[in-house]
């Protein structure tokens, strides 16, 4: 089962129970829609006249104006759910009630069936969408779509085939009351809660923030989706009144009387929803294959010729056809598409489009289309349908506008809340060069002229001279002279000082295409830290021939081979140092994922915008995006990566792509990763091995790292070994210390092994009570992070018997303000009881905030967190 569910349906487990409510509430609504709609089609044709159906569309326009309209203002105040409840309960006793008025003879109660049938319709494509779209994104929404479009349809073949019986056995005005209580039932289901809240509040727009025309015609102008959600409101539901009225026509020519019609429409429309409801179950694969924006095309295509066919020759099998073709696309695959396109629009304009277009321009494309059969009604059928060919005709031409743009739309909606980084970017293209530490201003500029009056030959060897100015004045001379024979050694600069490795990549990209061979055969065994700097020379050299798919297809395997072993990980009970294992695996998978984002920015100048959207509230957007944008090649590696489907299925589709490895339980992915080729994670399963599960199947595996290169391998194997062969162990210091650093706010946003490089630079204090952290007048510029005890802060000198202003915890901050300011303390910092602290020079902070300048980040959320709590914020 669970395979039916994931490989043929394309459902997760934990979107099952939701899925299966919210299709039961699309069946059983639909169901008895069609029950009810055969019968107000059929009574409405015979009984009333099919020449004033477009009188009735036309007042329906106007009357679904005015209800939505008051929808909207009760949206204000109430969620889509309670809306749709509300609706629905109050049209099961309304059309009950009109049951009797049928009984009664009364003719006018057909015009109000009518009037009733098609604003249904529009409420339910507004509200039953909307609660839909509000639980599942839109990645979701491209697999999740067309399975609730199928059960609309299989409740819609189900009930068309209900139609006869019910004739045959009963008074065919019984669909009235059998269709009120169906729906009474729904209501009462949607009542109780069922589909639960949805996935992000939608907060409904307040009564200030009704969006003006100057406001929409702004949107229209700047995105283009809303351009074309406009055109899909209107031009569809201009032709589909136009193309009902044809329908009928033929309908009323070919039946003569009121029973046979009926029949006729449910065995009919119960046939054509079934083919409809086979081709639903594939229809989210078709999107891949086709894409959004090409699956577009198809509507629009299909009118066309459905217009063209009845132009030929207007009869009741061309007409049934037609109907069968256009409401085949409409439910297979512009409903589902034209859902997920809702999902694309910008934040600022997607409640307002909810609504407005799905409801208002609708509509409006209603009224319009009865306008046009009202002003014909004396004109021949075929002036009609030409005029219907124009408008299919000019709708094609906007979706082929649209196809051409799609890609520039889904950059706006993802560009909306992230920065310009273009505008970011200095104006020197490249790498704004930092000054090396200990140099001044004068000494950097005597750096550039030195650079510049070395030649090639002399600054050769000067790239391995053990000082860091020379290095970097000698990188930067082949900035300005490239030089084949430097490239080797400018490539392993790339793992340097800072200062040097940006001289190193400017030198690099200036060796343009020179220097690709070298590069790309480097780039695939380098370390990421060399990989990034080498994709950052191929990218500012503009060197169009670099092949990123080997690349990619190597970083993606190691990914899929963490995300299986963090899958077996994860099906382990609670562990800190699992937890620690599979933080790390994560985090690494991370770096790697932005490795192949670099690695097709040096091709797609959108990528580093993409890499950073993806933990916004565009991700889905996003995912469309790097699919439209790169080939099948490179998508089908990348995608399940970053799209938003659970872990286990992006193990599998992984195993499906590339020749993975995939542990089958916890034994097997700890010895994986104790091999891997990255030390801290070698160090962190052994320690995994030695402290969740001790034992001997560990030994072979443990005794061999006990002889690995690395010292912090070397020490969790040691420890490892111990508690395998049951003999008391301390746990590597290391450990502790990286598991407790990564809580503290100042290490916020690095990787274990950042917090670890970090950690090796700090040295340990151990605090004994009345022990002097910070002397008040005395400059200071270490930081303190306290990991144990507390320590009193005292404004002043700190006396004896004098209550602290404020005391320090652990995970709390010393020294921050002295950091920056460089001057003599304000308060002093005494310890209150015995603890431990870890001391990080200033010197040796202002290193590492060069490296990883999210340290200097958080140190400035810090302080400002500091001057808001003294209420200075505002000065």
């Amino acid at each position: 089962m669970k395979d039916f569910w994931q490989r043929t349906l394309n459902v997760y487990p934990a979107e099952r129970r939701l899925l299966l409510r919210l299709a039961l509430v699309f069946f059983g609504l639909f169901l008895a829609v069609a029950l009810w709609r055969n019968y107000v089609d059929s009574a409405f044709i015979k009984r009333y006249g099919v020449q004033e159906m477009p009188l009735m569309l036309l007042v329906n326009g106007l009357l679904t104006f005015i209800l939505l309209g008051w929808l909207e203002r009760l949206g204000r105040r109430w969620d889509d759910a309670r809306l749709l409840t509300g609706f629905v309960l109050f049209y099961a006793l309304l059309v009950m009630a009109i049951y009797f008025l049928v009984r009664q003879g009364v003719t006018a109660a057909y015009a109000v069936l009518f009037q009733l049938l098609y604003l249904q319709d529009s409420v339910l494509l507004v509200y039953l969408w909307n609660i839909a779209s509000d639980r599942f994104d839109a990645r979701q929404g491209r697999r999740l779509f067309p399975l609730c479009t199928a059960a609309q349809v299989l409740g819609t073949i189900l009930g068309n085939f209900l139609t006869r019986p019910l004739q045959d056995f009963t008074d065919p005005d019984l669909s009235l009351p059998l269709f009120g209580v169906l729906w009474l039932g729904l209501g009462l289901y949607l009542a109780s809660g069922a589909l639960g809240r949805a996935r992000a509040a939608s907060a409904p727009a307040a009564p200030g923030e009704a969006m003006t025309w100057s406001r929409i015609t702004e949107l229209v102008k700047t995105y283009p989706v809303v351009r074309f959600l406009l055109v899909l409101g209107l031009l569809p539901n201009l032709l589909l009144p136009i193309f009902s009225y044809l329908f009928n026509v033929a309908c009323n020519q070919a039946f003569a009387s009121e029973a046979s019609l009926l029949s006729f429409l449910g065995l009919f429309r119960g046939g054509m929803s079934l083919a409809i409801f086979l081709v639903l179950l594939l229809a989210s694969r078709l999107y891949q294959r086709l894409g959004l924006s090409k699956a577009s095309l198809v509507q629009p295509v299909c009118f066309g010729l459905v217009f063209a066919g009845l132009g030929l020759g207007f009869n009741i099998y061309l007409a049934a056809l037609g109907q069968f073709a256009l409401r085949l696309v409409q439910q297979a695959i512009a409903g589902p598409v034209n859902k997920v396109l809702f999902g694309l629009v910008p934040g600022q304009a997607a409640q307002w489009c909810r609504v407005f277009v799905r409801g208002t321009v609708v509509k409006v494309g209603v009224v319009l289309g009865s306008l046009v059969m009202l002003l014909l009604g004396g004109a021949p059928i075929l002036v009609l349908i030409l005029v219907a060919l124009a408008l299919a005709l000019w709708w094609l031409a906007e979706t082929w506008r649209f196809h051409r743009r799609y890609y520039r739309s889904l950059k706006q909606v993802i560009a909306a809340d992230l920065p310009d980084y273009d505008r970011l970017q200095p104006a020197s293209v490249g790498y704004h060069l930092d000054l090396p530490a200990g140099m001044d201003q004068s000494g950097a500029q005597d750096g550039q002229d030195a650079a510049q009056a070395l030649g090639p030959a002399e600054a050769l060897p000067l790239l391995d001279d053990p000082e860091v100015e020379v290095r970097a004045q000698a990188a930067l001379t082949f900035a300005r002279w490239p030089e084949v024979r430097a490239i080797h050694r400018l490539v392993i600069l790339l793992d340097d000082n800072e200062a040097v490795r940006r001289a190193a990549v400017e030198a690099l990209a200036a060796a343009g295409p020179a220097a690709q061979p070298y590069l790309v055969g480097a780039l695939l065994s380098a370390s990421p830290r060399v990989q990034r700097g080498i994709l950052e020379a191929l990218r500012r050299a503009d060197l169009h021939g670099f092949d990123p798919v080997p690349f990619v297809g190597r970083q993606a395997l190691e990914i899929y081979d963490r995300l299986a072993a963090l899958e077996a990980l994860e099906r382990q009970g609670p562990s800190p140092s699992l937890g620690l294992l599979a933080t790390h695996l994560r985090q690494v998978n991370q770096q790697q994922l932005g490795l192949i984002f670099q690695a097709l920015w040096v091709r797609h100048a959108d990528m580093r915008l993409m890499f950073s959207a993806l933990r916004s509230a565009q991700a889905a957007a996003v995912v469309e995006l790097v699919e439209s944008a790169l080939s099948p090649e490179l998508s089908r590696y990348l995608v399940p990566l970053i799209d938003t489907i659970p872990l286990a299925a992006k193990v599998e589709r992984g195993r499906r792509l590339l020749p993975m490895q995939r542990p089958t339980g916890l034994v097997e992915a700890l010895i994986q990763l104790a091999h891997a080729a990255e030390p801290l994670t070698r160090a962190l399963a052994v320690y995994a091995m030695g402290q969740h599960l001790p034992g001997d199947q560990w030994l072979p595996t443990v005794a061999a790292l006990l002889f690995d290169q690395d010292e912090g391998v070397r020490w969790a194997a040691t420890f490892a070994v111990r508690r395998c062969t049951g003999r008391e162990a301390v746990a590597p210091e290391a450990m502790e210390r990286m598991d407790k650093l990564k809580n503290l706010e100042i290490f916020a946003g690095l990787t274990l092994g950042e917090i670890m490089a970090v950690a090796q630079l700090a040295s340990k204090v151990d605090l004994a009570p009345g022990q002097v952290l910070l002397s008040h007048d005395q400059p200071s510029s270490d930081l303190y992070l306290v990991m144990e005890g507390r320590v009193g802060l005292y404004r002043g000198p700190a006396e004896p018997g004098q209550p602290p202003v404020a005391e320090m915890k652990p995970g709390d901050l010393l020294g921050a303000v002295g950091l920056f300011a460089q001057g003599p303390a304000r308060h002093s910092a005494v310890a209150l009881t015995p603890g431990q602290a870890l001391l990080l020079s200033g010197s040796h902070l202002e290193e590492a905030m060069l490296l990883y300048p999210q340290i200097a980040v958080n140190l400035c959320r810090h302080l400002a967190g500091l001057v808001r709590d003294s209420g200075l914020d505002q000065a």
